[in-house]
């Protein structure tokens, strides 16, 4: 059972990624394709 006490954003990424790049580029994508910041809490789907 998953419990969250505050409203999460979900953002899926619809172009096909590489998920080779890892954690870091992943990050990278989040920032400049997104425009969010990764550090906000949020979820991302890639």
């Amino acid at each position: 059972m998953l419990k969250l006490t505050r409203a999460v954003r979900v953002y899926a990424y619809a172009v096909p990624v590489d998920m080779r790049k890892g954690f870091d580029g992943l990050g990278a994508l989040v920032e400049q394709q997104l425009g969010r910041q990764l550090l906000k809490g949020d979820v991302f789907l890639f």
